[in-house]
């Protein structure tokens, strides 16, 4: 229980920390679902050591192309690992911090045009993505809301809807309605 605790504080004076630097001071407004999402993202930052000023650069790209290979920080964090099309293919770091592979890949061979993937990266931190539970880096927990599915389900794999389903059911909700579309 004090681990917790202590993790529990660890973890909310990064929040504060992050939110001091980068001027989220409307952060005292955010809901639950959002403070985890927000959550689920730092961590994920800071366990592949990247930095929000990457983030926010529309024009940074991933440290993992291949002139450039991931260094493994942590064996807890393998689903963050990039894969091989991550390393081969030029992308905003962004996409690095979404914890299932599968959805990674998906965005990347989609080929999505810098308007798409801005319209993309607004719709997953405006309640597009949930992320539950204490490992950020568990892509089991994290659950995409019906109207990002019915936007974005083209680039979603089966296994995020299997997981979102999960959350949703534990909720008492129905499952997501979801129907693979050609490029949206």
């Amino acid at each position: 229980m004090l681990v917790q605790t202590g993790k529990s504080h660890l973890l909310n004076g990064v929040i504060e920390q992050y939110v001091a630097t980068y001027g989220l001071h409307e952060h005292k407004f955010f809901g639950l679902p959002q403070y985890s999402s927000m959550r689920a993202v730092i961590l994920n930052i800071e366990l592949l050591g990247l930095t929000p000023d990457m983030l926010e650069n529309d024009d940074a790209i991933s440290p993992w192309t291949i002139s450039n290979p991931f260094v493994e920080r942590s064996r807890s964090i393998h689903t963050l690992t990039p894969t091989v099309t991550q390393l081969c293919t030029y992308h905003h770091p962004f996409i690095d911090i979404l914890a299932n592979p599968l959805l990674r890949d998906n965005i990347l061979d989609a080929g999505l045009t810098d308007e798409q993937e801005d319209m993309f990266c607004r719709d997953m931190h405006s309640d597009g993505f949930r992320v539950w539970g204490s490992q950020p880096w568990n892509a089991f927990g994290w659950e995409v809301s019906q109207e990002f599915v019915d936007k974005w389900g083209w680039l979603i794999d089966p296994q995020t809807i299997q997981h979102s389903n999960f959350w949703r059911f534990e909720r008492g909700e129905s499952e997501l309605n979801w129907r693979i579309t050609e490029l949206g």
